[in-house]
């Protein structure tokens, strides 16, 4: 039973008016539960672009099958505690807030190519063997909208994870910049959400559940807006662990 009825929900003024007609689509169809959001928007959002012209990728499958075709997947390199981070990379500046990121530039020693470096401290994790799991399912993962770690080192205190950096920054500042220049269009909008609900229905499909997926988290590819890519998921929970701590 719903409280509100669709048309009683207040939206941010500032929202598109696609993400307002979404939000009020999703009570008014009394859609609830991660995974059914998750069915519904990507469904709701294809079918906006084929009304449009401008479909794209049709779904989840297309968008990983080109994937294989183009890309193949390369494993997750995990060093042993004798090779230290430090030894491949040198550490730059954070990235992100220098209150709560645990994210920094690097630039290979070798190869002097441009990387990002997250830690994760052993001290959060609470259990090992279920990290253990997110990380042997880090070095199967392949899609072009999810960030794709590398390497993995470790030290007494963390656990180091590599990946390419991203230099056209996240969302949150792609879209500043847009609506500063009005650019930020409804197609724009239902471009993004799409791509960011194939890399759901991906990571969820690995058994990998994000549980802090924000602006910030979502960052901007070589082509822009039409290459946005999920990141901070190594810090996600897997779909069995969060079943067993309900």
């Amino acid at each position: 039973m719903h409280i509100f009825a669709a048309e009683q929900i207040i939206v941010p003024d500032e929202f598109p008016k696609i993400l307002k007609d979404f939000t009020k689509e999703v009570v008014r169809k009394g859609v609830s539960g991660e995974q059914d959001i998750v069915k519904f928007s990507l469904a709701y959002f294809e079918q906006l672009l084929r009304e449009r012209g401008d479909a794209g990728p049709s779904s989840y499958e297309a968008v990983a099958a080109q994937s294989k075709k183009t890309q193949q997947a390369q494993p997750l390199v995990i060093h042993n505690a004798s090779k230290s981070v430090h030894d491949e990379y040198n550490m730059h500046g954070v990235l992100g807030h220098p209150l709560d990121s645990k994210a920094r530039f690097a630039t290979s020693r070798k190869s002097g190519k441009e990387k990002v470096i997250k830690e994760v401290s052993k001290a959060q994790i609470s259990n090992m063997n279920n990290f253990v799991k997110k990380v042997q399912a880090f070095g199967t993962i392949q899609h072009p909208n999810v960030v794709k770690y590398d390497e993995l080192f470790e030290d007494d205190y963390s656990f180091y994870l590599s990946s390419d950096f991203q230099k056209n920054g996240d969302l949150w500042n792609a879209v500043q910049s847009c609506l500063l220049g009005s650019s930020y269009s409804e197609e724009t909008a239902a471009n993004v959400v799409r791509q960011v609900l194939t890399a759901l229905q991906y990571l969820h499909k690995k058994g990998l559940v994000h549980g802090n997926l924000r602006a910030g988290n979502i960052l901007v590819g070589d082509k822009g807006l039409d290459s946005i890519k999920i990141t901070d998921y190594e810090i996600a929970g897997t779909k069995t662990a969060i079943v067993a701590g309900r």
